[in-house]
């Protein structure tokens, strides 16, 4: 997202990763008023999704040891690509058959420009931003499989 990878973002994963502090930290981006900003702003289409279990799962955080992973995600550290260049690179190199790309209707400009460059037609579900294949997946499955059965055949 912001194109390269400050060192500052390696400080944080450490801090996550710390066994005292980690935790903290953590819990802070599963606050309720953290994970509605979320929602409100560019993850979910609809904000009536996240019913109270919906919150209740999210603030459960998931497997143990989740805030590794959610950490490097939100700062890029499990990209295997430092620049866009080289990811881009990489998604041309592939045939266009291999290539798909799926978003909602509702997706960020930010993101769609940041998806323009990968030269993928993509398939805009009637709905949905960046959460679209929790928020719609039976129509992102079925996007998929149909997608599929027309290479398959």
């Amino acid at each position: 997202m912001l194109g390269r990878r400050p060192a500052w973002l390696g400080g944080l994963c450490a801090a996550m990763d710390h066994r005292l502090i980690g935790p903290g930290l953590y819990a802070l981006n599963l606050n309720d008023w953290m994970i509605r900003r979320m929602v409100a702003g560019h993850v979910y289409s609809d904000a009536g999704w996240l019913t109270p279990s919906r919150m209740a799962d999210k603030r459960q955080g998931g497997a143990a040891g989740a805030r590794h992973t959610s950490v490097r995600f939100a700062t890029g550290a499990l990209d295997p690509f430092e620049d866009r260049a080289d990811f881009h690179d990489a998604a041309a190199g592939l045939s266009r058959e291999r290539r798909q790309l799926i978003r909602g209707g509702d997706t960020p400009c930010k993101s769609q420009a940041e998806m323009q460059p990968l030269d993928i037609a993509p398939v805009v579900l009637s709905q949905g931003k960046l959460g679209v294949p929790e928020e719609f997946a039976a129509s992102v499955a079925a996007t998929i499989l149909d997608s599929a059965k027309a290479q398959a055949a």
